[in-house]
């Protein structure tokens, strides 16, 4: 498993791969979820039950998260710029990939007067989303079904 934000080299360009959830700073509800279940203790108490229970819990979960998603504005979901920014300038990087968002798209954004690159990858629910990279640059495409 990766640690999350990673800088990956790619053909030479420095690139921070981040799952994105960081960047939603204005869903507090989320960061404060966020913070609990980043927590190693935490972890290890859910960990230490047995798998039965952590199904039960990990489906209750999934219908909480629904339910706030389907509540909460979208606005308060998506990235937040200046939060983008931070994390632009704190690594020094010019393309930066994640997801969490499930809006596949990518961003060319300007971070104190330098262009750079927020790729978002998309969510496998319908089909598999890709990021290809290509003479430094990426492309989005979508894997055909099998």
């Amino acid at each position: 498993m990766l640690p999350d934000p990673v800088i990956a080299d790619l053909d030479g360009h420095a690139v921070l791969l981040t799952h994105g959830d960081l960047l939603c700073t204005d869903d507090h509800a989320y960061q404060a979820l966020r913070t609990t279940v980043r927590n190693p203790d935490w972890q290890q108490r859910v960990l230490a039950l047995p798998l039965a229970t952590r199904q039960l819990l990990a489906g209750a979960a999934r219908a909480g998260s629904k339910a706030h998603i389907e509540q909460a504005a979208m606005a308060i979901m998506d990235v937040n710029d200046d939060a983008v920014a931070r994390l632009f300038r704190a690594t020094g990087v010019d393309c930066m990939i994640h997801g969490h968002t499930h809006r596949p798209a990518i961003h060319r954004v300007d971070v104190d007067g330098r262009a750079r690159t927020r790729a978002v990858l998309g969510a496998w629910y319908e089909h598999g989303a890709l990021l290809r990279w290509r003479d430094g640059s990426l492309e989005a495409g979508i894997l055909p079904r099998s």
